[in-house]
């Protein structure tokens, strides 16, 4: 069966229902089922840490071993964000965030996207002081906003 055709049953099956409370599990395991489809785990001690878009894996023809590669490069980029949850030191926690960077650049080529700072979620990393919300609407552009008091990324505390 492709994805399609679920999808296609799927969607029948949940338009059809008449959903009570009692049956809330087989529509959320339906649901769970048909994200599981669209989706390549990345899975860190156990724990699943964050998906990989399989329709975009199949769309830019991401090779096998570019998968594995994307994946490590997320371990290696929540394994940074643990690290930098876990210390105080100003300077340390710069030289992560520069790593955040690097990582971000290996997963724009790993996914064949030029690679483009524009793009990074540099405002994502722990104890950053920066405005998430505003930045992400500024994702792919060259406008940004810093907050002074962050200690990562204000101007002058560089």
């Amino acid at each position: 069966m492709t994805i399609d055709e679920f999808t296609k049953i799927f969607d029948k099956e949940i338009d059809n229902m008449k959903i009570s409370k009692s049956d809330q599990y087989l529509v959320d395991l339906l649901a769970q089922a048909k994200n599981s489809i669209y989706t390549i785990p990345v899975i860190y001690q156990g724990k699943t840490i964050t998906k990989l878009n399989s329709d975009l894996v199949h769309q830019r023809n991401i090779s096998d071993d570019n998968v594995e590669k994307l994946k490590r490069a997320h371990i290696c980029l929540y394994r940074t964000y643990e690290q930098m949850s876990e210390t105080d030191d100003i300077e340390r926690l710069k030289i992560l965030a520069k790593r955040c960077t690097k990582i971000e650049f290996i997963q724009q080529e790993l996914w064949g996207y030029p690679r483009d700072a524009t793009w990074h979620k540099w405002f994502d990393v722990p104890k950053c002081k920066c405005p998430k919300s505003d930045n992400q609407l500024r994702l792919g552009t060259k406008y940004y906003i810093v907050n002074q008091k962050c200690d990562i990324h204000a101007i002058g505390k560089e």
